[in-house]
Parts: C-alpha cells; structure tokens; sequence
C-alpha cells in the first residue's frame, strides 16, 4: 500500500460559480479549495455550532435522559452544550489534524482544515429540521430510553429517522475524508493514516487522566 503524497488537483482554472451549499454533496474536494483559496472562514462557525446541537440532539435520542428531565431543559442544554462543543471540537480537531498531518507530509493550515471540517458537517446539520419536527411532534419521546414503546407509527418514523441521520454520518464522513485529502495534499490512504494517528494522539491525554484517576482511587 502507497502512502506517498499526490498533489491536490488545481481548481484555481476552473471559472465555474460555486453553491458551496450545493456542490460540497458531490464535489467536495473542488468546494474545499475554492473556499480555502477565496473566503476560508465563512460560515465555519455557523456551521459547527449548528453540527453542535444536531450531534447533542442525536446522542440525546433513546438515552433515558428524558426520563428524568423536562423537554426544555433538554433543549436548552443541547444548545448550550452543543454550540460551544462544536466550536472546542473545531479548533482541537484541526489543531491535532494540522499537527499529526506534518508528521505525513501534509501542508494544511489549521485554518484551511477548520475550513474542511465544517463544510463536511452538512449533511448532519440538513438533518436538524427533521429533529426538531420530530421533537415538535412526539416531545419528550424521543429522549426516554425506550422511544414510542407502544406507538407502532412512531416506531417506524423514528427508525427512519435514525436510518437517515446515519447515512448523513456516513455522508458527512466522505466528505470530511475528502476535504482533508485536498487541503493536506495527501493520497486517500495517507488521509485515512492522518485522521486515525489523530483521533489516537487526541484521545492519549483522556486515557491518561482516566489512568490517573483510577490509581489515585485505589
């Protein structure tokens, strides 16, 4: 398997007109660049707030913690928790991605990866309306540990629903892939290589204090 790096196509002849809203679904390398190149910091944090609360929303769903709290009090926590989460989530992602992507190779910026990752979150944040006429709709339902129990419509719908939303994962996940491979330079592979040592040095502080706090308890 070849890791070495490939040069990212050049989008700069291309005089075509952009949606970014549109053409991230299909053409998310060629997006990635043009918004790299001309206006890196629109909507970025737009979009990871609204990802945020999706997300908040999204791990909320059948967890029992509506059986124990009221739905506003719900809401109101995946708004707070999930706007700021979406922004920390941002700027650490990028940070550990620009730093684990120049032990490959890689040439990204922070910015121009902050810039990757949050047009990768669309497909999850088109899925936000869809939470909220569902919350609309059953309430506090959705949040109890065992949703639409006796409702065999809602069952349905809301197996639905998380079908959807994983395909926006997925989705999500490809687009993300490919955003990185453009603005690092990196083949697929060397990109895969760059998220896993990532998410691996990310993750290294939290098993250490977990390690800490279990001997300490000892």
């Amino acid at each position: 398997m070849q890791l070495m790096a490939e040069p990212p196509p050049d989008f700069t002849s291309n005089e075509e007109k952009l949606n970014p809203w549109l053409s991230i679904w299909t053409r998310p390398r060629m997006t990635v660049a043009t918004m790299v190149r001309t206006n890196p910091q629109k909507h970025v944090i737009l979009l990871v707030v609204l990802w945020g609360i999706t997300d908040s929303l999204g791990r909320g769903a059948g967890s029992g913690i509506g059986d124990r709290a009221n739905l506003l009090v719900l809401l109101g926590s995946a708004i707070v928790a999930g706007s700021l989460g979406g922004v920390i989530v941002l700027y650490i992602a990028s940070w550990v991605l620009r730093i684990t992507g120049v032990w490959l190779g890689g040439e990204a910026s922070s910015r121009a990866i902050r810039t990757a990752f949050a047009w990768a979150t669309l497909p999850v944040v088109v899925t936000l309306p869809f939470w909220l006429g569902m919350i609309a709709w059953a309430g506090k339902e959705v949040f109890v540990s065992e949703p639409f129990n006796e409702n065999d419509l809602g069952s349905l719908v809301y197996i639905g629903f998380l079908l959807m939303n994983m395909v926006a994962v997925i989705w999500t996940l490809f687009i993300f892939t490919k955003g990185i491979s453009q603005v690092q330079g990196f083949s697929i592979w060397r990109t895969i290589s760059n998220i896993v040592v990532a998410i691996i040095v990310g993750m290294t502080p939290f098993f250490i204090l977990i390690g800490v706090a279990v001997a300490l308890t000892r």
